[in-house]
C-alpha cells in the first residue's frame, strides 16, 4: 500500500514542479498535495465507475483563489493539467482524489456542485465548505485522506 502512495506522491510531484502561474506580475501559489475519497450517506464510493451514482471526474474542474481572484487551473505541460488524479487501484479501500491545493481551492464536479476547500496552519487543517474534515494533530496517517460524504 505505501508503494501505491509513492506512485502517487511521484506523480502528483511532477505537478508542483509544473505549475508556475504563467501571469509574471502575481506570486507562485503555493501549493499542497491532499487526498480525498467521496462517498454517499451508505459510504458507497462515489468515484468508482461501478457506482451509478458515479460523481464524473471528467467534468471536474479546479479553481484557486489568488488574490481573491478565481483563476481556473490548466496546465497544459502537465501529465494531470488541472492538478486533480484519480487513483483507483486495488490497494485502496475506495477510490481516491489526489488534489494539489492551494490555501482556498474551488473544486466544481459537474454543472451543479462546487465545494470550496481551504488549508488552514500550513495545510495542517483542512476544511471542505467550512467543516474541519482533517486535522493532522488528530491524525496519525503520514498520507491522509478526508472522507467528503455527498
Amino acid at each position: 500500500m505505501k508503494k501505491i502512495y509513492s506512485v502517487i506522491f511521484v506523480l502528483l510531484l511532477f505537478l508542483v514542479v509544473s505549475c508556475k502561474k504563467e501571469n509574471n506580475d502575481s506570486d507562485d501559489l503555493s501549493l499542497s498535495l491532499k487526498h480525498f475519497a467521496y462517498v454517499d450517506d451508505d459510504g458507497n464510493d462515489l468515484l468508482n465507475n461501478n457506482n451509478p451514482n458515479v460523481l464524473d471526474f471528467n467534468t471536474m474542474r479546479l479553481y484557486y483563489i489568488n488574490n481573491g481572484i478565481k483563476e481556473e487551473v490548466i496546465n497544459n505541460h502537465s501529465i494531470t493539467p488541472r492538478n486533480i488524479a484519480l487513483n483507483c487501484s486495488d490497494d485502496l479501500p475506495r477510490c481516491v482524489l489526489g488534489i494539489l491545493l492551494s490555501d482556498t481551492t474551488v473544486l466544481e464536479i459537474g454543472y451543479s456542485i462546487s465545494d470550496t476547500i481551504c488549508l488552514e496552519n500550513d495545510g495542517q487543517i483542512i476544511r471542505y465548505n467550512g467543516e474541519v474534515v482533517w486535522d493532522s494533530s488528530k491524525d496519525s496517517y503520514n498520507i491522509p485522506i478526508a472522507t467528503i460524504v455527498k
